[in-house]
């Protein structure tokens, strides 16, 4: 292209140059053309200043033509770098979710631990005094004094109470209640009164820690009783914080879908605290909140440890379990 240009800027020059020197010199010029010489002067410097002009077009052609290559080209190149910035920046981008989400998951374990620290430590706080079952005063010991359980030995008192309270004939469960007393304990309680079933014989046995077994069919507890019974023996603020603790423990590890750490929190429990909870989630989980959290640990086998032999009577295990298990034992 630059040959082109300095040619047609030789002709340029040329057309000039011998224009002006026909007007200059007319008599040199003469010599070649000695007729009609303003014609002949006239069409060469045409001509070549023609030839000029064809060549200076072209050459701006070509010009224009190698702009657009080298603006194809420069956009071929900030293509394939955006190609690799966008491929950096989706690295990072890749980095920084990864980070998050670590972040995030350390987040979610540190309030997991401080969440089972504090339901720990409502458990440390349970300060439960045995309402019906008293082997104190019983053995004429601690007279005049509030037997205080805690710990484990809490929920083996509540226990004894639900046991005993099955048969107490003056404060507990077969004690005389006419209609008036029955919308009376309604009124007081917030929750109707269940009439006992009418078996021959005691249904409890304390000593043992267990309900009776091998009764007839009709006398046995059904799942409205034991939650009726319940309810009756729990009749104080024991344990309410730690129940709202464990209830907020357990919905907040079906929330963020931590079933890993399911065995840890039975296995920090003692034999008397799970079969408790055992209770507790089989009658008192009631409410939607509540219902999804209780069905998302009995698919996950919360407390699927817990032997037909450990609970108050073997028909209890249809109460709460996994799925197959409580088919099974229905």
């Amino acid at each position: 292209m630059n040959s082109l240009l300095a040619i047609a800027i030789f002709l340029d020059l040329a057309a000039v140059s011998f224009y002006l020197l026909s007007v200059i010199k007319p008599m040199t010029v003469q010599r070649f053309f000695p007729q009609s010489m303003p014609e002949y002067v006239n069409g060469v410097s045409v001509v070549l200043a023609s030839l000029s002009g064809v060549l200076f077009v072209y050459v701006a052609f070509l010009g224009q033509r190698w702009q657009m290559l080298f603006q194809q080209q420069e956009i071929r190149d900030n293509r394939k770098e955006i190609r690799f910035s966008s491929r950096e920046l989706r690295g990072r981008i890749e980095l920084l979710a990864g980070q998050v989400v670590q972040v995030d998951g350390d987040l979610i374990c540190q309030t997991f631990f401080k969440t089972l620290n504090d339901w720990c430590l409502a458990r440390e706080a349970i300060r439960y005094t045995p309402r019906f079952h008293r082997p104190d005063r019983q053995n004429g010991t601690n007279a005049g004094k509030n037997y205080v359980a805690t710990r484990e030995h809490a929920f083996a008192c509540f226990l004894k109470d639900l046991i005993y309270w099955v048969d107490d004939e003056e404060r507990g469960w077969k004690r005389p209640m006419d209609l008036p007393k029955q919308k009376q304990f309604f009124l007081e309680k917030g929750y109707a009164w269940q009439v006992p079933p009418s078996g021959p014989g005691p249904i409890g046995d304390v000593a043992n820690l267990r309900l009776q077994t091998g009764r007839d069919s009709r006398s046995q507890l059904t799942k409205g009783e034991l939650t009726f019974l319940i309810q009756a023996v729990h009749d104080g603020t024991a344990f309410d914080t730690y129940l709202r603790s464990g209830f907020h423990l357990f919905f907040f590890i079906m929330d963020k879908n931590l079933a890993q750490y399911l065995p840890m929190v039975e296995g920090g429990m003692g034999r008397h605290e799970r079969r408790f909870w055992f209770y507790q989630l089989a009658t008192q989980f009631e409410g939607k909140e509540r219902i999804k959290t209780k069905e998302w640990l009995q698919h996950y086998g919360f407390l699927a440890g817990i032997s037909k032999k450990e609970l108050l009577s073997p028909e209890h295990a249809s109460f709460f379990g996994p799925p197959a298990v409580v088919a099974g034992a229905k």
